[in-house]
């Protein structure tokens, strides 16, 4: 028998908050692993038969249309590009996910370091077997760390990043613009890819799907100059995004 007057000690508020934060992130994790497949990447058991065969295809386009326009719109083919030509680029992609969009990057021959940023290890494990040789030549690291804190780089190391389907989940956004601005170096141009098809998702995980306001934000920053939303494109059944930015200056 239990004496009703004694009570067990709560949870503090703290401890309680941590939870909640615990469970988001697991959340936000599960959601990127998901959304890979929600606007375009092939799922490593994809539907049998004529259905499945049809929205792989359908979802190879899809992934392949849009890291190839992701890494064009990155512009390192271009002629004055970082006033590089001769390879020496260092690149990092937040959220690589499958791999599509690094094929595209590797393929261009501009770059002499990529660093892929992944927090889900399903992903990190593919890419691990994906990528071996371009890991153990050292031109290709993955990183398990958040992107609000890459305090493996030092200052200004990074000539351009992206992240396609990705800015969604960063949160809060300004935490993540401010390291983007640590690392990268003054001149690099920032690409983030989105798709309006994560518009009907939970917001507490998707919390960023008002383009216009990521565009403010990192307008007010002031890390950033030339902040651009392009035109929507449409990529079979999706609507695609790019939002984008060069690096400013440091302050000394």
């Amino acid at each position: 028998h239990k004496d009703p007057h004694i009570l067990l000690p709560a949870r503090s508020s703290n401890a309680q908050e941590g939870v909640n934060k615990k469970k988001l992130t697991e959340r936000k994790k599960k959601a990127h692993d998901h959304v890979e497949i929600v606007v375009g990447t092939v799922h490593a058991s994809p539907q049998g038969g004529l259905i499945g065969c049809l929205a792989q295809n359908l979802m190879v386009k899809f992934n392949s249309e849009s890291s190839v326009e992701i890494i064009k719109r990155l512009g390192i083919d271009d002629e004055d590009a970082n006033n590089n030509d001769d390879g020496s680029l260092t690149v990092m992609e937040l959220g690589p996910g499958n791999g599509f969009s690094l094929k595209e990057l590797i393929a261009t021959n501009k770059c002499k370091r990529i660093y892929g940023i992944e927090i889900s290890e399903r992903f990190r494990t593919l890419l691990h077997g994906k990528y071996s040789d371009e890991i153990k030549d050292g031109l290709l690291s993955i990183h398990e760390n958040d992107a609000k804190n890459l305090d493996f780089l030092e200052d200004s190391t990074i000539d351009a990043l992206y992240a396609l389907n990705v800015i969604y989940f960063l949160d809060p956004l300004d935490a993540y613009l401010t390291e983007i601005h640590r690392i990268c170096k003054p001149g690099a141009k920032v690409v983030f890819g989105v798709s309006d098809a994560v518009k009907s998702n939970d917001d507490a995980v998707f919390v960023n799907q008002d383009w216009e306001e990521c565009v403010s934000k990192m307008k007010l920053s002031g890390f950033f100059s030339d902040v651009d939303l392009s035109d929507d494109m449409e990529l079979g059944m999706f609507s695609f995004a790019f939002i984008s930015g060069i690096v400013n200056n440091k302050p000394n």
